[in-house]
């Protein structure tokens, strides 16, 4: 074990610059502060592990190979940095499977060779530098990950249609990812999604043996990830309805991310577009196979163990995919809270439960088409679920 009273104080101490920051976005303390509060070794030990403003380590990979072997100069330092990088891996089970494949592939390039030559420099300290090295090298070789839950809505409304509003509505769902590719290039990753998706309802409208089973829908598609922050996702999508609500139909759906929180930070909004093109019968409610157009935000922030996003989105169609060929279908905002588990253990995935409100202002796309809106034009709905994470 680690037992030196100047490494375990500037483990404590690592962040303090980079993250306690006053009103006006500087830091709080400074190195001298740390210094006059303890002592210089502590002090250069933080200043060495603290990543230097103005400096995006994430795309500047030879600024991060020099921050490296400055840090290796140091015994203590090498400690701090190897503990930290240990800890941010574990907690990745929780991250997007982007930002998983991401730091995986940093990790693997240069933090690898890091934690070998802080072996071979600090032998008395070899075993913990291997030990680290051994653990995050197995999470690096973990090229499939996955989700599955369930969620229950007090109303069913897709893409500002409303499906259902009576009755119990269930839907589960499961996705899975596999790794294809990651390089150092334009493109970073090309990951394979393959998900489905059901809705369902209490409430019976057709005498179908499976009238409780409105939908089953599925998907297959493959995430490119590119300039760093770019995602990109062409899929296949099918709408079937096992219970006879509505005939199958095909599309297919590009989607274009942009992970903002390089620049933004905390107030990251995580935008996206999304387009699809109906191939074969209707998703929609018009009168012949049309496109749907979706762009929206997810601005999110943690508030101690509650995870907290405001999604808000605006749907249009064309080529009459809704009914009358309107163009505007829906715009909404809401708030959605997630609490994950921590007494359930780690070897059974990461376990979460969320709550969530929305408000759906409608557009001229259902009047006559939605029998169950009953003329509104405004709703909200309310939901909450279980999830995960593996």
């Amino acid at each position: 074990g680690i037992r030196e009273e100047d490494i375990i104080t500037a483990a404590l101490l690592h962040d303090l610059v980079e993250d306690v920051l006053k009103e006006d976005g500087k830091p709080k303390y400074s190195i001298q502060d740390i210094e006059k509060m303890f002592n210089r070794n502590v002090a250069h030990m933080v200043d060495l592990v603290t990543k230097k403003p103005g400096i995006n380590y994430k795309t500047n990979k030879k600024e991060l190979q020099l921050y490296l072997e400055r840090i290796s100069e140091h015994c203590g330092a090498s400690l701090i940095k190897t503990s930290d990088r240990l800890h941010n891996m574990g907690t990745l089970l929780d991250a997007k499977t982007e930002k998983r494949i991401r730091m995986a592939l940093e990790t693997e390039k240069y933090y690898i060779p890091f934690f070998k030559k802080c072996s071979e420099s600090y032998p008395w300290y070899a075993a913990f530098f291997f030990e680290a090295k051994t653990i995050i090298e197995q999470a690096v070789e973990d090229w499939i990950s996955g989700d599955i839950g369930i969620d229950v809505y007090s109303q069913y409304v897709f893409r500002g249609i409303v499906l259902e509003n009576q009755g119990a509505i269930l839907q589960p769902y499961a996705d899975i990812y596999f790794k294809l590719y990651e390089g150092d290039g334009f493109l970073d990753e090309a990951t394979l999604n393959l998900g489905i998706w059901n809705s369902f309802h209490s409430n019976h409208t057709v005498s179908s043996s499976t009238r409780g089973w409105y939908e089953f829908d599925f998907m297959a598609g493959v995430s490119f990830t590119f300039a760093e922050n770019f995602v990109f996702t062409p899929s296949y999508v099918a709408y079937l309805s096992p219970g006879d609500y509505f005939d199958t139909s095909h599309a297919l759906q590009l989607k274009l991310a942009y992970d903002d929180s390089d620049l933004l930070g905390a107030f990251s909004l995580n935008p996206y577009v999304l387009v699809e093109f109906e191939l074969e019968n209707k998703s929609g409610n018009g009168s012949d196979e049309g496109v749907y157009y979706e762009v929206g935000i997810a601005p999110g922030t943690e508030l101690g163990p509650v995870s907290v996003s405001v999604p808000i989105k605006a749907g249009f169609g064309s080529n009459d995919y809704y009914a009358g060929d309107a163009g505007f279908g829906f715009v909404s905002a809401g708030v959605s809270l997630g609490y994950q588990l921590a007494f359930v253990p780690e070897k059974f995935g990461a376990w979460s439960v969320s709550a969530n409100a929305t408000y759906y202002q409608f557009g001229d796309c259902c009047d006559d088409a939605d029998s169950v809106k009953n003329g509104d034009d405004h709703t909200f709905v309310f939901g909450g679920g279980l999830r995960v994470d593996f």
